[in-house]
């Protein structure tokens, strides 16, 4: 038994807007405090999150069955990995990045570069996931769905141009996107008065 393909857009944006927003939100009421440094809210919001997706994966499992049947094990397996793979792609990686080019950028202070990166993070995963289901919108298609002349890729062959063209794209846009949103939103914040220098 393996996922439904009716569920892809289900879990895009899930591993996507469902879990970049609630962490950035609140992340950012409990970093206004400034009692713990955001960094460490961050990751509690993070955890929290991991945790509440593997109960959605238990009940996924369970609704599927459940049991010690070997082939509804792939389900759950494909959902953890898939999971694993976010918390990097779409969450870590997105974040360091976007920290970075902030604070390279407008030459603010570490944790307000983050808290920047960590606001703007829910827009560039909401365009992510936009992206993703652009090709048929929620219930006709995805990226996956693209057509066209084939290429190989590291191996793969067959796989449609478009399709590789379109999750470059996205790659870009979630991996890029929550720095380049956090700097325009830090340069808003700037220009209305509340700045961060760099101590």
């Amino acid at each position: 038994m393996t996922l439904p393909t009716g569920l892809l857009p289900v879990l895009a944006f899930v591993i996507t807007v469902g879990i970049s927003g609630p962490v950035a939100v609140t992340t950012l009421l409990a970093s206004r405090t400034e009692t713990p440094p955001i960094r460490r809210v961050l990751r509690l919001a993070v955890l929290e999150a991991s945790l509440l997706y593997l109960v959605g994966v238990t009940v996924v499992w369970a609704i599927a069955g459940g049991g010690l049947d070997p082939e509804l094990w792939e389900i759950p397996a494909t959902l953890v990995i898939t999971g694993v793979g976010s918390l990097l792609i779409l969450t870590a990686l997105p974040l360091a990045v976007g920290q970075k080019v902030i604070h390279h950028w407008r030459h603010i202070e570490p944790e307000a570069a983050l808290r920047d990166t960590v606001a703007g993070w829910p827009i560039a995963m909401l365009v992510t996931f936009g992206t993703f289901i652009a090709p048929g919108g929620l219930a006709q298609g995805t990226l996956f769905d693209l057509q066209g002349p084939t290429v190989c890729l590291v191996g793969f062959c067959e796989i449609s141009s478009q399709l590789a063209g379109a999750i470059f794209v996205e790659i870009l846009l979630a991996v890029f996107g929550p720095g380049l949103i956090g700097l325009v939103l830090s340069s808003r914040r700037q220009e209305g008065g509340e700045s961060h220098p760099v101590r």
